[in-house]
């Protein structure tokens, strides 16, 4: 369909709820971590590199995250003084630097992902299963469309989004929420 076929009310309506949706689940799971003593920022790099399972460079974790890579150093250097990550130096090219996750990083993450994963399934508790993989797949769609209009090469979120899932094995080791 061709951009000037959609409708205007129709399409601020979409993009207001986007907006409203997104911004009412970061506000809501970022209320949920912030008990474990963390923001959903800092959360949300556990979890990336915890899906990455291995050490990342600082700009494809800024990538994976979609943000600057100012704002992702900000974070890691806040995350690095709580002894929840570590900066490693790359074995072939030294300007580049990797960050993992520590002992410490790892047992937040256990602490973490239990009880983002509650509260995700709290938010999506209104959707059935067919309704949650149709918005997972406009949600996409939408997301690869921004990409293109920004110039931006949208396979680093296609491969974080596939790269970066988790089932239920991931509770190996960390806290079970309740109602899994």
């Amino acid at each position: 369909m061709d951009a000037n076929e959609l409708n205007g009310p129709d399409l601020f309506t979409a993009w207001t709820l986007l907006h409203q949706s997104y911004l009412l689940t970061y506000k809501y799971l970022d209320q949920i971590v912030s008990r474990l003593g963390i923001s959903q920022a800092q959360a949300s790099v556990l979890l990336v590199l915890k899906g990455a399972d291995q050490p990342l460079p600082l700009s494809k974790l800024a990538r994976y995250l979609v943000q600057e890579a100012q704002s992702v150093t900000s974070l890691v250097d806040r995350l690095e003084a709580r002894e929840l990550v570590r900066r490693v130096p790359d074995h072939r090219d030294r300007r580049v630097i990797h960050v993992e996750l520590t002992s410490a990083g790892e047992e937040m993450f256990d602490q973490v992902f239990p009880a983002a994963w509650k509260a995700c399934r709290e938010v999506f508790s209104g959707l059935d299963q067919a309704e949650l993989e149709e918005l997972a797949t406009l949600s996409g769609r939408v997301r690869d469309r921004s990409a293109e209009l920004l110039g931006l090469d949208r396979s680093p979120y296609e491969v974080a989004s596939k790269t970066l899932r988790f089932t239920p094995e991931i509770f190996d080791g960390a806290a079970v929420p309740a109602g899994r």
